[in-house]
Parts: C-alpha cells; structure tokens; sequence
C-alpha cells in the first residue's frame, strides 16, 4: 500500500478504532498530532508507535509545534520562545538572531524524532511587514520579521537542521 495524499487527525492520547480505521484508508498518508494528543512523553512515543504499526510504509507523523503558545508539548519538552521572538531579536541582532533560531530548530527536530514525530509546521519566515487584517491577525503572533531582505535571502542560506525518524526526513529551516 502507498501513502495517500491526506493529513488526518485522532482523537485523543491513543488510537480509537475509529481512528485505526480512517488511518488505514488508502488516502490516508500521516497524521497530525495536536495538544490533545499528548499527556507525557512516554504517552507520545507509545501513540508514534502504535500509528507506525498500522501501515506499510508507515504513516508520517507530523505536529504544528512551533513555540510560544503554539507549542503542543510541554511537558518533558525545552520551552521554545515564539517565533516572533526570533524576529524581534533579527532586529537589533542578526546573526544572534541566525545563531538563536538555529538552536530552535535542533531542539524542535532532536526533540519530536526521540519521540517518534517526524516532522513539525513550525514557520521559518513570515513577513510582519505585511499589513494585519481580521483574517490574518491570528497570525500575528508568529511574524518574524519586518525586513523584506530577509524573506528574499533566508530560502538561500539553506541551513537546516534534520529531524530523522526511521526512513523519514523533515529539515526545519533556519534563516
């Protein structure tokens, strides 16, 4: 069986059958795991474990665990500052700024592989220079920068810090 094209969700702190059921789904190729989802840090390796034993090739496991009051594991896991910490720090210090956000993402990706994550939605460059609108202001937490030189020049710099698990691999860019 091939992975699908689909990101689902599940339930809660294990797998439901129902859960196992949509997870079978030949559409079905990862899952994305929330808040919800995580009590301890056993808790999560045992919930990667039972997703990866559904399929084969095994189902991506991914979270949006970016930092802030968006980072869905706490307990057992480094406190990550927001992201638009990462861009007030830009501002009066790039390469502090460079060096800090580097460091973000080794302990995102080195954290989420021990416990069987593969990868993680954590933004890596929004542009805080781009006006606010009721439909966007739930992200303004998250811009990181006001210098459009920087969205121009990070996807070049290509430094990147891997996040393996079994045969998957996810990078979390850094500027």
């Amino acid at each position: 069986m091939r992975l699908g094209p689909v990101l689902v969700d599940v339930a809660g702190l294990e797998l439901t059958p129902d859960d196992i059921e949509r997870l079978q789904h030949p559409q079905v190729g990862g899952v994305i795991l929330f808040a919800r989802n995580f009590a301890a840090p056993l808790q999560l390796i045992q919930l990667a474990h039972s997703i990866r034993e559904l399929r084969s090739p095994q189902l991506l496991i991914c979270a949006d665990h970016e930092g802030g009051r968006v980072q869905r594991f706490r307990h057992g896991f480094t406190a990550i500052p927001p992201m638009r910490a990462l861009g007030t720090l830009w501002d009066r210090d790039p390469a502090q700024a460079i060096a800090a956000a580097r460091g973000c993402g080794f302990v995102i990706g080195s954290e989420l592989q021990a416990h069987g994550v593969d990868f993680s939605f954590t933004p890596v460059l929004v542009d805080a220079s781009a006006s606010i609108s009721p439909a966007t202001a739930m992200c303004a937490p998250i811009r990181t920068t006001r210098c459009p030189s920087t969205t121009a020049r990070s996807p070049r710099s290509r430094t990147a810090t891997s996040c393996r698990s079994n045969a998957w691999r996810a990078r979390a860019w850094a500027a």
